[in-house]
């Protein structure tokens, strides 16, 4: 018998109120994988990930016990349709979805989740922060005040805005509609 747990990259990083609770649930997310990977946890191949939903799967109770797998269900049809944004002067929203759009593989996914760790870190060391407050349905705002860095890492100049009851993402820059 085959059991089955759906992971998703959306919510990841939904607590997070700094840069380094970004880092810390990406690696948590990794190591769990790896765990996953080292008791034979596999990615199902029909599933995909692309649309931020990854379908991992084991045939053994224990181990679908031990990570909290389940037997198989009906689809559900859930949906999501955030994208990760980039340009955002002096800011970046960061959306979860897509991380590991391209994985065909769990370490597909470890990498991917690793690779946008090391970007963060990367960030962080040159004075990029989580806008306080930011978090909300997978999106994150990052934030500096040097202009440099805003042109290292693509970021736009963050333009005072309504909040726009109809949008998805936060405001930074142009408009980023879904």
């Amino acid at each position: 018998m085959m059991y089955e747990t759906l992971w998703r990259n959306k919510f990841l990083t939904l607590d997070a109120t700094t840069i380094d609770d970004m880092i810390n649930a990406l690696q948590g997310a990794t190591d769990l994988l790896r765990a996953m990977k080292a008791r034979g946890v596999t990615l199902d191949p029909d599933s995909g990930v692309g649309d931020d939903y990854a379908l991992l799967v084991t045939d053994d109770p224990a181990v679908a016990v031990k990570f909290g797998f389940e037997e198989p269900q009906e689809d559900d049809d859930a949906d999501c349709n955030y994208e990760r944004k980039e340009n955002m002067e002096y800011g970046s929203v960061w959306c979860s979805k897509g991380l590991t759009a391209n994985a065909t593989t769990i370490e597909d996914m470890i990498d991917a989740l690793e690779g946008t760790a090391d970007e963060l870190r990367a960030m962080k060391a040159r004075g990029v922060t989580l806008y306080p407050g930011s978090v909300r349905d997978g999106h994150a705002l990052l934030v500096t005040d040097d202009p440099a860095v805003a042109a290292e890492f693509d970021f736009e100049e963050i333009e005072d805005e309504e909040d726009d009851e109809d949008d998805d993402c936060l405001h930074a820059g142009n408009d980023v509609k879904e």
